[in-house]
């Protein structure tokens, strides 16, 4: 007799995990649709690295600034203190920062005093 299958589980335990199942099923039902940034009657936003699903369309998104508007790239970069920056480093580094969920987050004030004092501290806007 096995355990893994539902037919040879008690009634209990599979009605059990049909109920969570089912719940699951509703709060993907009933969450909201994810903003779609080419919709006009969206409210406009600035785009994220959570707009892209995988690298290359990141990268893709970064190709396609021109190179007057590249807004990944630092405008006032001092380039004898700094490498130069790529469009490949720069879509690693924000796949690696998509990967710890802290991008797009929700606000936290604990969070927003660091930022906002590292912002005074050196003398750079918050955006």
């Amino acid at each position: 007799m096995s355990n893994t299958s539902d037919v040879n589980s008690p009634p209990s335990a599979a009605a059990g995990r049909m109920a969570n199942l089912e719940q699951q099923q509703q709060k993907v039902e009933d969450a909201p649709d994810a903003p779609n940034p080419n919709d006009p009657q969206e409210p406009e936003r600035f785009r994220t690295v959570a707009d892209c699903a995988t690298g290359e369309l990141l990268r893709e998104a970064l190709l396609a600034c021109s190179t007057a508007d590249a807004d990944w790239k630092t405008p006032h970069i001092d380039a004898s203190t700094s490498l130069p920056q790529s469009l490949d480093d720069e879509a690693r580094r924000l796949l690696e920062l998509k990967e710890y969920y802290v991008l797009d987050s929700e606000q936290e004030a604990k969070f927003e005093r660091i930022t906002g004092l590292a912002s005074r501290i050196f003398d750079v806007p918050m955006r």
